[in-house]
């Protein structure tokens, strides 16, 4: 009986791409999972799920178009990099839409650097929320949370409104 070989393809190594860039960028599965969710890089707001994160990384699943356009957004990289391991080496189309690109990755990467938690993180610092119990810190946090959304998401519609 003859032996049967598995061709390699580029896609192949997509799993292990995702998981090292997700690395690279100091993000749980479950942090990227609530980054692809966000109104910059998903209007819709259902991004992907950790399990389809780790199905993918794992090399069980392959992410549909969509999945990867989520994932090279909020992984700050490149479809073609994604799925055959290399940069396009084209320039872009509109050089204004890629400025337009660069400046919503900035400021995706900015909100998520102050993001849901600043005013938290800025509260606990200064102790303003110290004795409190953990009920009432949980909801703070999580108003903190939901006040961010809301701001990044009103950005957003001013940007796409322009």
């Amino acid at each position: 009986m003859a032996e049967t070989s598995k061709v390699s393809v580029p896609e192949d190594g997509m799993g292990e791409r995702i998981r090292a860039r997700r690395e690279e960028k100091n993000l749980t599965q479950e942090a990227l999972s609530i980054l692809t969710k966000y109104p910059q890089i998903d209007p819709e707001g259902r991004g992907l799920s950790r399990p389809s994160i780790v199905g993918y990384e794992q090399g069980k699943n392959l992410p549909d178009a969509r999945g990867i356009r989520l994932l090279a957004t909020a992984l700050d990289t490149t479809p073609s990099w994604l799925v055959l391991g290399k940069y396009d080496e084209r320039e872009p189309e509109d050089p204004r839409q890629a400025l337009l690109d660069a400046l919503d990755r900035y400021t995706l990467r900015r909100s998520l650097e102050l993001g849901p938690d600043y005013q938290l993180r800025q509260a606990l610092s200064s102790k303003k929320l110290e004795g409190l119990d953990s009920t009432t810190r949980t909801g703070l946090e999580i108003k903190a949370r939901e006040e961010a959304l809301a701001k990044n998401q009103e950005i957003h519609k001013q940007r796409t409104a322009k």
